[in-house]
């Protein structure tokens, strides 16, 4: 990935150096700065830092709307009504509702997840990454993207970090992509891996050795091969218990051969009187009550 000049800057001579070199070329040609903050290789790292600056110097509305987008974000999960605001009139100046486009999103996932923020413990960038997740797993799923989140989560967990936001944002989508990626990690050797995949995915029995961590991975993608259509959301995350199951298994959808909304468990399409009877006496006979 080819990087900007203040990527560059960032990258050798870290946060000081970088506000630094913005101040600089903001004491030059106006031209210099307004190109090098349109610069569409920066990343969101590098202008996260440099926002008090780029907006002290009243250039935000100057900046690429992808990274309005971003910047607002942050604000967001940084409770700053002002500034959130403030990108609220540039983003939409005669009002609208603002909503994250796909291009802010992914960029701050591609651009941002390898970081973990300026401070050791949760900031508002690590909000703002696990808001941008949860927009992207919702709206715009992407394999290579989810992958990254997931990465995310992964890192963020061995190393003692909240990963709580992470994982429901994660969780928005039933996708059979974001389901492998967890999955895959079964099989890892790191046990805060193995560990976390497997009550992530539901499964009650960690498995100790390799042989049984690749069985474990090879039942459940069966399993999830089998059941796609028929797997929604359960809802439960690490806000409302220990081990959650977020997935789970319609079983009167399997039973009619019906795939479901996963958020909301109904039918694609309507059931036919016939199903809708059949229904009935598959209930009666399992002792369950209408969903």
């Amino acid at each position: 990935m080819t990087t900007g000049y203040f990527d560059r800057v960032w990258r050798a001579r870290g946060a000081r150096g970088l506000k630094n070199a913005f101040t600089a070329l903001l004491r030059g040609d106006r031209g210099a700065i307004l190109a090098a903050i349109a610069d569409g290789e920066n990343s969101f790292p590098v202008m996260y830092l440099l926002a008090p600056e780029i907006e002290n110097a009243g250039l935000d509305g100057d900046l690429a709307e992808h990274v309005k987008h971003a910047m607002r974000l942050t604000a967001i999960k940084a409770g700053d009504s002002v500034r959130r605001g403030r990108y609220d009139r540039l983003l939409s100046p005669y009002g609208g509702v603002v909503e994250p486009t796909y291009d802010a999103v992914k960029w701050m996932i591609d651009t941002g997840a390898d970081w973990d923020g300026p401070s050791s413990g949760r900031d508002s960038f690590d909000a703002a990454i696990d808001l941008a997740a949860a927009y992207l797993a919702s709206r715009f799923p992407d394999g290579d993207a989810l992958a990254k989140i997931a990465e995310l989560i992964f890192r963020r967990n061995r190393r003692g970090l909240y990963i709580h936001d992470l994982v429901w944002g994660f969780f928005q989508t039933a996708d059979e992509r974001a389901l492998s990626v967890i999955a895959d990690y079964i099989k890892s050797e790191n046990t805060a891996d193995h560990r976390l995949a497997c009550r992530l995915l539901g499964l009650d029995d960690v498995p100790r050795t390799r042989a049984e961590r690749v069985a474990a991975h090879d039942e459940f993608v069966k399993w999830l091969t089998e059941n796609r259509p028929y797997i929604y959301l359960t809802g439960e995350y690490f806000n409302l218990a220990t081990s959650p199951h977020t997935i789970s298994r319609d079983d009167e959808a399997k039973h009619l051969h019906r795939e479901i909304d996963p958020e909301t468990r109904a039918p694609l399409t309507p059931l036919t009187e016939q199903e809708e009877a059949e229904l009935r006496v598959f209930r009666a006979q399992n002792g369950a009550e209408a969903v």
